[in-house]
């Protein structure tokens, strides 16, 4: 379970490495679009153990058709400023392009804030004429401001971490969240419900108490729409098969459904036993408590 903004930052660069291309890609001159794949490596950068050298995340970009068509993308998250990194960074780039044979590699840091971001930015000049690293920085400046369901749904990793930078901004804070969190929890996914919870979780005082509220009103909505739509579903087809008690059965395979579906165990003779109940308030009742039942007791015991 993600913890932390910092921990946060860097699962969705792991759940969608192409993110580092596409942000790269976006905001300098650098072109990976001759690259089709990537996957991530260890992020330990240091020639000797125990590893005195360890980044956030490390990503191998290839180019299939090139024999030597590979760069790795070292990626950091900075919440803060951080003068030991400063003097850590230009190792991370030196050791690794050592480990890969001189192939080119990028520094890529993230920041939620503008002030962090600047900080990062700054040339690292390293004394030797010439020999200076600039780091590439992804901030509140650079990172779009998302506000299409559509290309929220086509694109919930990159709306989360754009959220993330403009969610304490009071100019955007709305015209962002609202239809991040209605578009991320219609989803269904429990991945991106739990980073539209971090979103929410990290709003300064008084305002993050609304967006709480929002989220709840979102999550019961959600809830008994899936409930209503199944109950419907399952009281159709017995209606279709003729059977006296259409409605009752409809609950009962409503509730088999939603089990199934949420891969809680039940075993045959309390599945014959649920089919044969007709009494449609307590299979509502039973269907109710399917929905965060995590065994079949949970549901059945009074």
């Amino acid at each position: 379970m993600v913890s932390t903004e910092h921990e946060l930052t860097i699962d969705l660069f792991r759940e969608q490495p192409w993110l580092a291309a596409q942000l790269l890609s976006q905001t300098t001159t650098i072109d990976l679009a001759r690259y089709t794949d990537v996957d991530e490596r260890a992020a330990s950068l240091a020639d000797l153990e125990p590893a005195t050298f360890h980044a956030d995340a490390v990503f191998l970009f290839s180019d299939t058709a090139s024999e030597n068509g590979q760069l790795a993308v070292i990626l950091e998250v900075q919440r803060h400023p951080n003068e030991d990194k400063r003097l850590t960074w230009p190792a991370y780039v030196t050791n690794l392009r050592k480990k890969l044979r001189g192939r080119p590699v990028i520094l890529l840091v993230v920041c939620s804030d503008h002030a962090v971001a600047e900080w990062c930015a700054k040339p690292i000049h390293l004394g030797h004429p010439g020999f200076v690293l600039n780091p590439l920085v992804i901030g509140p400046s650079n990172l779009p401001v998302m506000t299409s369901p559509a290309d929220i749904a086509a694109e919930p990793h990159l709306a989360t971490l754009a959220a993330l930078a403009h969610r304490h901004d009071e100019n955007l804070r709305a015209q962002v969240l609202k239809p991040l969190l209605h578009t991320l929890m219609a989803q269904r996914d429990p991945d991106l419900e739990m980073y539209a919870d971090y979103v929410v979780s990290g709003i300064n005082d008084p305002d993050r108490r609304q967006w709480e509220d929002l989220m709840t009103q979102l999550r019961e909505n959600y809830r008994e729409a899936y409930r209503l739509k199944l109950e419907a579903r399952g009281e159709a087809r017995g209606e279709a098969r003729g059977e006296a008690r259409g409605e009752a059965r409809g609950k009962a395979e409503t509730l088999l459904q939603i089990l199934a579906a949420r891969s809680v165990h039940v075993p045959d003779d309390t599945a014959e036993y649920i089919l044969s109940c007709h009494d449609s308030e307590q299979l509502k009742i039973w269907v109710d408590r399917a929905l965060n039942a995590t065994t079949i007791d949970d549901i059945l015991t009074e």
